[in-house]
């Protein structure tokens, strides 16, 4: 028995065919509010670490290195050169809540952790880490907003 040959019309080529859909829209005011969003999400962990007395231990360096990486990750979506996706607007601002989201909530799971805030920019400025959190979740949120108001 032959094994069946599959034929293609003269017009096939191997090559790919490149969808870029419609093009990236200019910078904006909630990319901008996006954009800063995740900036501080990047360097927000090793300011937060830098003004600490004690040495850093496993999980500060777990929280600086998640940080970092889930703003890179939200810039990179922000940012990058394919076509306009509303998923790309929805992962830049999904990816640095869910890191001050569990920033937020981690300062319950420690009874000190609710009576004396951990983040001291100066002796006499302190600064709590469920304020930083919900006032970067506010900026997302804002961000996500004005970008998908724009949108419609």
């Amino acid at each position: 028995m032959a094994a069946a040959v599959r034929t293609f019309p003269a017009t096939y080529s191997k090559a790919p065919i490149l969808y870029h859909g419609p093009r990236k829209k200019p910078f904006s005011a909630g990319k901008a509010i996006l954009a800063s969003t995740a900036s501080l999400t990047i360097v927000w962990g090793f300011i937060a670490d830098k003004n600490r007395t004690t040495q850093a231990n496993h999980s500060d360096a777990l929280s600086i290195s998640l940080g970092a990486f889930l703003g890179a990750a939200s810039l990179y979506f922000l940012t990058r050169k394919t076509f306009d996706s509303t998923q790309d607007i929805q992962l830049s601002a999904f990816l640095p809540s869910m890191f001050w989201a569990a920033q937020g909530i981690s300062s319950t799971y420690n009874s000190d952790a609710r009576n004396t805030p951990s983040i001291s920019t100066d002796k006499k400025i302190w600064l709590d880490e469920k304020l930083v959190s919900m006032a970067m979740l506010s900026l997302a949120g804002i961000g996500y907003a004005l970008e998908n108001q724009q949108r419609d």
